[in-house]
């Protein structure tokens, strides 16, 4: 499967398109597909909240930027969907991102 790494600290020359294993669930466990999902406000808040998170806004020119990367990855998405991915970067511009850390990519 596929999936975005971020590599090194910086900007969208960080980040990494990389091949991942399926995941193959053991005794116990069982694998979830998910094709589509959405997070409320007001449960994303709670999340950042909770996980001592950090919200980051995006400008019109990283929005256009993030979608721009994505197309050429051969991905199509509106401005908007880009939004998350935007967040991410200038995120990654201000904080070195190490070790396993859980992102979750919203837009509206």
């Amino acid at each position: 499967m596929k999936a975005v790494a971020i590599r090194a600290f910086g900007g969208p020359e960080g980040l990494a398109v990389v091949d991942l294993p399926a995941p193959a669930p053991t005794a116990g466990q069982v694998v979830i597909t998910t094709e589509a999902t959405g997070v409320s406000g007001a449960d994303a808040l709670t999340a950042i909240t909770d996980s001592g998170g950090a919200v980051h806004a995006a400008t019109d020119d990283e929005l256009l930027a993030a979608r721009a990367l994505l197309t050429g990855y051969g991905v199509q998405p509106t401005a908007a969907a880009s939004a998350g991915l935007a967040g991410l970067l200038a995120h990654a511009r201000t904080t070195p991102v190490s070790g396993n850390q859980i992102v979750v990519l919203t837009g509206r």
